[in-house]
């Protein structure tokens, strides 16, 4: 299996038939719900645990510093920093055999970000055009209901 299958494995979200059929209000609580597990889903905790367990193994002393912010505050900056800051300064054939697996647990976590931001702006598009809809039809309504007093 190529590379490009396996991290297209990490996460699987098809968010465009995951949403079709639902009303405004359920809409609405599947939003509430998809930000309320947006850095702590099942995917991510697995990725961020393991990360974490490699990162202890590894003995990196600038990585096990990074490791000491507290779990609720490694968001995607947190992640981002590991490869573009204190990885990246390592040339690929330099780094330890750990190190580039670090690099690749740290990149899947950064992919399913990009992947769960996908989905929350694809959501919140879908809950604006409800919101749109329903708007219009509360004014056609109040149009009506206008006209109809004024005969």
């Amino acid at each position: 299996m190529d590379k490009e299958t396996q991290t297209m494995q990490i996460y699987e979200s098809d968010f465009f038939q995951k949403y079709i059929g639902h009303d405004y209000y359920s809409l609405l609580c599947l939003q509430t719900e998809l930000l309320n597990t947006y850095h702590n889903c099942q995917t991510f905790m697995e990725r961020k645990k393991k990360l974490e367990k490699l990162v202890k193994e590894s003995n990196h002393p600038v990585l096990l510093n990074h490791f000491k912010k507290k779990f609720r505050y490694r968001k995607r900056s947190f992640y981002e920093k590991i490869i573009y800051q204190i990885l990246n300064k390592k040339k690929w054939g330099e780094m330890t055999e750990l190190e580039k697996i670090i690099m690749d647990v740290t990149k899947e976590i950064l992919f399913i970000y990009s992947k769960k931001q996908e989905e929350k702006e694809y959501l919140r598009r879908l809950v604006d055009d409800y919101t749109v809809i329903l708007d219009q039809r509360q004014d056609q309504m109040e149009s009506f209901v206008e006209d109809y007093r004024e005969i």
